[in-house]
């Protein structure tokens, strides 16, 4: 899952984070993987990019939150609501602390996002 651009810029994006929104991305991350074990992980935007034929999802950092976005995100089906935004296509889960993420939900919005 990696990608060509690999793990220096991996690595400073994640040195250059707090712990607390390290941790959060590091979930972000793992959880990703385990939904969609064939997605390509690059670094594209200063962020962690996941494609399968075209990107699919990102994580990207904030100032108080970390977002999992996802592309065509608006054609999900995400009763909940915790997936937002107002764009035409993007949308995204905000996550403001560990345990705000809800590791089947999010799994299963990857799941069917990536299929």
């Amino acid at each position: 899952m990696e990608g060509s651009d690999g793990g220096e810029d991996r690595r400073r994006i994640r040195r250059d984070l707090p712990e607390h929104q390290r941790e959060i991305v590091e979930a972000l991350r793992r959880i990703v993987r385990a939904a969609a074990p064939p997605a390509i992980e690059s670094i594209k935007w200063a962020q962690p990019v996941y494609e399968i034929a075209g990107p699919c999802a990102h994580v990207k950092a904030f100032k108080c939150a970390v977002n999992c976005g996802f592309w065509r995100g608006a054609d999900l089906d995400d009763p909940s609501g915790l997936v937002v935004g107002t764009g035409g296509r993007m949308r995204h889960q905000q996550v403001l602390a560990l345990p705000d993420i809800d590791v089947r939900h999010l799994g299963g919005l990857l799941s069917r996002r990536f299929s």
